[in-house]
């Protein structure tokens, strides 16, 4: 085993430890060869210097390859571990400094879009799924893996096991949703596991089939690309809060692990900003504005 495969290993055992997801683990493994590699692409440049082949490759990543801050922040958490942790080394915080995050609000659709939406959806199958995404804010990774013993008709709850972060939570099955499951429900072999499965029986869906499910759904729809999954994640959200839960229920219905990052939220709900005092409602502008008159000779 030569040297960097017998770190490669030491770094995979490092990230099962720490119980990080299976795309966590994929996307960090992926970010440490794609360094080296990059590093051996560049190992007889004259600008190129080894003590600052992190920083020049992050930088890299956002100038050049103009990945987003999510992924180059990715990059920089993958490279910082396994400097750390696995090489040992010290990490320069001054130096290496994390990008710094983009303040973007989530964006959302309307009701009347997830209806036309979900009316674009060929197959009851579909329909379903999508229903599920928008009324308990799903992410594609819990809808996916949700069985049927994991959805309690009787207490109006569905019980959510290793969600992001491998959190269990419970989130609420509304009564509409639950009549809409069990006629579902009938209509699928008793045996079935998973709520939604691929052409393999008790096999999950792939992430693939739902995403494809939802682009074909979406362009016959109309609606923008930016569109997705989880994008019925952000609407259900939006749509909640604007209805009067509090933001620390909101919190735990999401499965968030930081109350900042529901809070991002409460910038969606214009109803106490529409409440706010503006110039325009001033009684020196209820005048209609007159043109000037030409003077007289």
């Amino acid at each position: 085993m030569t040297q960097k495969e017998s770190l490669l290993q030491q770094y995979s055992h490092w990230l099962q430890m720490r119980n990080y997801s299976l795309s966590t683990y994929k996307a960090y493994m992926g970010t440490i060869r794609k360094f080296w590699q990059f590093c051996e692409q560049r190992k007889g440049e004259d600008r190129f210097q080894k003590e600052d082949s992190v920083q020049t490759y992050l930088a890299y990543r956002m100038s050049v390859e103009k990945r987003d801050f999510s992924t180059v922040n990715g990059d920089y958490s993958a490279l910082q571990w396994f400097y750390k942790y696995i090489l040992n080394r010290e990490w320069n915080v001054r130096k290496l400094i994390r990008p710094n995050k983009e303040k973007r609000l989530p964006k959302y659709i309307s009701p009347q879009q997830v209806n036309k939406l979900i009316e674009s959806a060929p197959y009851k199958k579909h329909r379903i799924m999508f229903l599920l995404f928008y009324s308990t804010g799903l992410r594609l990774s819990e809808l996916r893996m949700l069985k049927w013993e994991d959805v309690k008709f009787d207490e109006g709850v569905i019980y959510v096991q290793k969600g992001k972060g491998y959190k269990d939570r419970l989130v609420i099955l509304q009564p509409e949703m639950e009549k809409m499951l069990r006629s579902y429900r009938s209509d699928q072999p008793e045996k079935q596991k998973y709520l939604f499965e691929g052409k393999t029986p008790n096999k999950v869906i792939a992430p693939r089939s739902v995403q494809w499910a939802f682009i074909n759904a979406r362009k016959k729809a109309g609606l923008p690309d930016w569109v997705t999954p989880h994008v019925l994640r952000h609407s259900y959200a939006t749509t909640v809060l604007k209805n009067g839960t509090d933001i620390l229920t909101l919190k735990e219905l999401l499965g968030h692990k930081r109350l900042v990052t529901t809070t991002r939220y409460l910038h969606l709900d214009t109803t106490y900003l529409k409440q706010s005092y503006n110039p325009l409602s001033d009684q020196c502008l209820d005048a209609p504005i007159q043109e000037a008159q030409a003077p007289l000779r």
